[in-house]
């Protein structure tokens, strides 16, 4: 029996135990969220990172959320209950709520809602992705005025210029801190460079950076990158093809040999220039200045074997006559193979008649060598020149001696950056437009064996300002007594006479 009331015992026990409910002590907030579906200031969900340890919940909200009236959805301990409730509360200060157990155990935990500005967080990263080089940043990162970091411009409160120059720019300091310089260099720039989206001018040079990050195809405004002196980077990311606002490019002393496509594209299109000028789009110049290079080719076809131009080859630069800087044509030289003299040989006579292998068309397209500084067409059988003339607004330097130009287009008063003309041995020409009063700039005009001999008043004023008219010399008649005789006898008022 005693066994049996052992058992019995044990029986009557067990059942008991099982009857009982038990009291849940857990108190925890497992998950804290702002709901985008909840909360119309969201456009994305915010989860809160909780801290068991110091009973911390942070969420970050984007930058600029109104959190005066955020309503959370609060996940908690089954059994336990919430004080307050989840209705909506101002968040521009740290809440706590109360998380109460079924078995009466409660714990506070303070939410803090933060927000940080983009555009500062993107500086800190790139701060903190450098630890090396946190002392050359020139950056106080606990200074909330963005204006005072060194490199930083902004307008209406963002950034819109960042520079940042690396360890070997080391003009004008010591041997100690240019090796520091030099071996504590930047090797990172993180992905929250993205964060910039005003951004219209980048200047990254002399770093050890081997990768930019695809989110710079988020600075859709950039107009400028200069990424001069980047040894180890050798390529663009695709993503840069979102840069449409790009205006120029230098990508001097790095590895990269390559653009992506649509780069290219803007590049062949003249709506980006590129430094330095090799062809890191298979072409060393834009599609315009290549089409304008062979109109003049194919309008003098008895000149093809002259000039020696290979259009099929891939860079201008390999065509006789031809510079290229930065992406573009800078300097034209045709001068052409006869018998005739060259305007340096001044009075050895006529023209020959041997016209075969003269330059004898200038085509309108010349007008699209818009970045042209210096034309010479000397020694060729030219009889005028195109209107387009005048689109060459840059051009500095004019030399079409020796030609059978007998009119200029007053076009060629929109040359305003001209310093020297030479428009000599053009025998039939015996006037110059109007618009050659606009040349402010012109110092030097030579106009040997020229029928000039009278000029407009304007023209009598560059003079009276500077101007000096030259002729070569050898002629029976030296034209530039002639027009500077005009100029003093007909405006005399102009010299003070």
């Amino acid at each position: 029996m005693v066994l049996i009331a052992i058992t019995s015992s044990l029986y009557i026990s067990s059942c008991t135990g099982d009857n009982d409910p038990v009291t849940k002590t857990e108190n925890d907030i497992t998950q804290f969220i702002f709901s985008a579906t909840d909360n119309t200031a969201l456009n994305q969900d915010v989860i809160g990172a909780i801290d068991i340890g110091n009973n911390t919940i942070i969420l970050n909200v984007p930058f600029g959320t109104d959190v005066t009236a955020l309503q959370p959805t609060i996940t908690i301990s089954e059994g336990a209950t919430l004080d307050p409730n989840t209705a909506a509360r101002n968040f521009s200060t740290p809440r706590s709520y109360t998380v109460t157990s079924e078995a009466g155990n409660t714990k506070e935990y303070t939410v803090i809602a933060t927000s940080i500005n983009p555009e500062r967080a993107a500086l800190i990263a790139i701060y903190n992705a450098n630890p090396a080089f946190q002392p050359f940043f020139g950056w106080d990162i606990n200074d909330p005025n963005l204006e005072n970091w060194q490199g930083v411009e902004m307008t209406n409160d963002k950034i819109t210029s960042l520079t940042i120059v690396g360890g070997f720019d080391t003009f004008g300091l010591n041997q100690e801190i240019k090796l520091i310089r030099e071996t504590n260099n930047i090797e990172v720039l993180p992905a929250e460079i993205g964060n910039l989206t005003e951004l219209k001018t980048l200047k990254l040079s002399y770093t050890l950076i081997n990768e930019l990050p695809t989110t710079l195809g988020k600075l859709t405004t950039l107009e400028t990158l200069d990424l001069y002196y980047n040894p180890n980077l050798n390529a663009l990311p695709e993503e840069a093809r979102n840069l449409t606002n790009l205006t120029s490019l230098n990508v001097d002393l790095t590895t990269i040999n390559e653009l992506p496509a649509a780069l290219c594209e803007r590049f062949l299109a003249e709506q980006l220039s590129v430094s330095p000028d090799k062809a890191l789009c298979g072409y060393d110049t834009s599609r315009k200045e290549r089409d304008a290079l062979i109109a003049i080719y194919n309008a003098n076809p008895q000149s093809q074997s002259v000039l020696g131009w290979d259009i099929t080859a891939t860079n201008v630069t390999e065509w006789k006559g031809v510079e290229v800087t930065n992406g573009r044509v800078t300097s034209l030289e045709i001068i052409g193979l006869s018998i005739r003299p060259l305007c340096k040989r001044r009075g050895l006579g006529q023209p020959d008649n041997n016209t075969t292998t003269w330059l004898t068309v200038l085509p309108p397209e010349i007008g699209n060598l818009t970045s042209l500084k210096t034309l010479r067409l000397t020694n060729n059988n030219l009889r005028e020149l195109p209107i387009e003339i005048g689109k060459l607004s840059v051009l500095e330097s004019l030399d079409i001696c020796t030609n059978n130009i007998n009119e200029l287009p007053s076009e060629i008063g929109n040359l305003t950056n001209l310093v020297y003309l030479n428009i000599g041995y053009n025998r039939d020409l015996n006037v110059l437009p109007e618009s050659i009063g606009d040349l402010k700039k012109l110092e030097r005009i030579e106009v040997s064996a020229t029928a000039i001999e009278t000029v407009p008043r304007n023209f009598c004023v560059l003079v009276g300002d500077g101007l000096i008219v030259t002729s070569g010399g050898g002629e029976i008649i030296d034209q530039s007594i002639l027009i500077l005789s005009h100029c003093y006898i007909e405006y005399p008022e102009i010299y003070g006479q």
